[in-house]
């Protein structure tokens, strides 16, 4: 049974999900991210870096946004240049990609993307695109056929996996709620002033629910009637299966805080150290400029074994980083040191398994090699800030 729990601590909204009674996926929204992956906004370009080739943009935050120039195409901003160049002074519109970090602005580009349930549209070359995880040939081009006579403007329409198993009625119902967005951004945008939110993204614990559709929850326990009326909202325009499921409890009953342990979860989350079954435990240490991780046989048998013992301590060990990954929101270089292998038959098999494991993982994971020295890399794309971040600025873990 797969239940999503959502609810207040604090100023924050915990939300998570939980696979019989392990848990799944969790996200904390504070009240003040302003710079919210997804937001469109109308900014002003404040000034052009060309030995880098980048623009800061001022959207009305406390620092400029940042926007790489070698990645534009049709801008919409005002006025326009006989050399075809943005400028300083420019009016643009653009949507905040990477929220900020402690030493880095947000990120921005200008071909803003509207994203639904089965749909995406993205501004920019007018076209046509089908998620390559869509089972079914015929369906597919059935689908590629029907998106391509919608386009009516200089947008493309991209057609996500869960579309496969939607009708076309529901399908067009979505991508009529989505354009209509899109013709108010493209062409009212520009006359409304700096700094004003055209779209707002949706808060992470939303996000979650419209994208992972691999596991649709059986129950939505809610604590809080504001939550439960935000859910239900978005239920309608994007997933009325959902607004079934949703069970509302009462403020003063029994917390699902307790009920589901999350201290307990949230501590563990918070520590850099995690024991595994096996008695051998993980290391987790993120720096400035990656996370390492390192295996250690701790109180496990693998210790006082031979080699043949390595390789399940080390899958052990494999599926719980991968999951550790996806909790924490850990992104880009990550380095592991797994128990030293001489086996060359066991490493391949090891790195077999931890690419399968992160191919589930609805943030784009890359496992790249292992290096002659037996240490993993990994990459995983950024989208939001660690989860290590909220915990210690909402909840002070």
């Amino acid at each position: 049974m797969v239940t999503n729990i959502y609810y207040r601590e604090g100023s924050a909204v915990v939300s998570a999900e939980f696979t019989e009674k392990s848990l799944t996926d969790i996200t904390i929204t504070g009240p003040d991210r302003d710079l919210r992956p997804g937001d469109v906004y109308v900014g002003r370009i404040s000034k052009t870096v060309p030995s880098i080739h980048a623009a800061f943009v001022d959207i009305g935050a406390d620092r400029d946004c940042f926007l790489k120039l070698s990645n534009v195409t049709a801008p919409i901003a005002t006025p326009s240049h006989k050399d075809g160049e943005l400028h300083a002074g420019d009016a643009i519109i653009v949507q905040i990609e990477r929220e900020d970090g402690r030493n880095k602005p947000a990120t921005v580009v200008t071909e803003f993307s509207l994203t639904g349930v089965n749909l995406v549209l993205i501004h920019g070359k007018k076209g046509v695109r089908c998620s390559a995880k869509i089972p079914d040939g015929e369906r597919k081009s059935d689908l590629r056929r029907l998106a391509g006579e919608w386009i009516d403007g200089s947008y493309t329409l991209m057609v996500r996996t869960h579309a496969y198993e939607t009708s076309d009625e529901e399908i067009y119902r979505e991508f009529t709620v989505l354009r209509e967005r899109y013709f108010d951004i493209a062409e009212k945008g520009l006359y409304k002033s700096k700094g004003n939110v055209l779209v707002r993204g949706l808060p992470a614990y939303l996000c979650e629910l419209r994208d992972n559709r691999k596991q649709i929850p059986d129950r939505v326990l809610v604590q809080g009637g504001d939550i439960a009326e935000e859910l239900r909202a978005f239920s309608a325009s994007f997933a009325p299966s959902y607004t079934d499921k949703i069970e509302v409890l009462d403020e003063n009953e029994y917390p699902l805080s307790a009920q589901f342990d999350m201290k307990k979860h949230l501590s563990e989350l918070s520590s850099r150290k995690l024991w595994l079954k096996s008695g051998a435990f993980l290391v987790i240490e993120p720096t400035e400029a990656m996370t390492v991780i390192d295996v250690n046989t701790g109180k496990s048998s693998v210790s006082n074994a031979c080699e043949k013992s390595f390789l399940p301590c080390n899958i052990e060990a494999a599926r719980e980083i991968a999951r550790q990954l996806r909790l924490r929101n850990i992104s880009g270089i990550i380095i592991i040191d797994f128990i030293n292998m001489n086996n060359p038959v066991d490493r391949e098999t090891l790195l077999a398994e931890l690419k399968a494991i992160t191919s589930s993982d609805p943030t784009e994971t890359k496992v790249v090699d292992m290096t002659p020295l037996g240490l993993v890399e990994i990459t995983r794309m950024k989208r939001r800030r660690p989860l290590s971040e909220d915990l210690r600025k909402y909840l002070d873990f």
